[in-house]
């Protein structure tokens, strides 16, 4: 046996290098010390990560509190390393793949979570889609145009079906004509 697979089959998991115990997860997915060794070694990068970009960088779901949803996704880039680290090719740096993992899971995360906690529709209940207008809806749009006329930017856009005509640029002065 030569010293690389003596070392791979070593019970020694903090001598061994990250390509070894990638190695040896990857030969073995059951082996749970390869992976929770090479997290260790590594999660101070991935904590650093998600700190900045959740706790300094606000990228937190209103309901959740800032470390909570940063633990929380630690837990969920933890999943999502061990279930795609047999496809890290070693082209790059894996502490900047673990970054990129640990940055598309807040990324996914915040997604899933931003828009609140989704509640079941109840027995009796008919669906957003289905319930009657109240009204208010409309009342709320059009008081918000209103309020946003000299901030055009700020509009909805308009539906798909609506028809418009498009300021031509004929129609405005030339830019030149304002700087002479």
């Amino acid at each position: 046996m030569g010293a690389p697979e003596q070392s791979l089959a070593s019970g020694n998991l903090p001598a061994l290098s990250d390509k070894e115990l990638f190695q040896r997860y990857c030969k073995n997915c059951e082996d749970a010390a390869a992976i929770n060794e090479l997290w260790n070694r590594h999660y101070a990068t991935v904590h650093r990560r998600l700190e900045r970009l959740i706790v300094r960088g606000g990228l937190c779901p209103k309901t959740w509190n800032r470390e909570q949803f940063r633990d929380h996704c630690l837990g969920s880039t933890f999943v999502n390393v061990r279930n795609r680290i047999c496809k890290f090719e070693w082209r790059g740096s894996l502490d900047g793949w673990l970054t990129w993992v640990a940055t598309t899971t807040a990324l996914d995360e915040h997604e899933k979570y931003a828009g609140g906690p989704e509640v079941p529709i109840g027995e009796g209940e008919e669906p957003e889609e289905q319930r009657p207008s109240s009204g208010t809806d409309e009342l709320l749009s059009s008081s918000r145009s209103e309020h946003l006329d000299p901030y055009w930017w700020l509009k909805p856009p308009p539906p798909p079906d609506a028809r418009f005509r498009r300021a031509s640029l004929t129609s405005r002065p030339p830019y030149f004509a304002f700087h002479r």
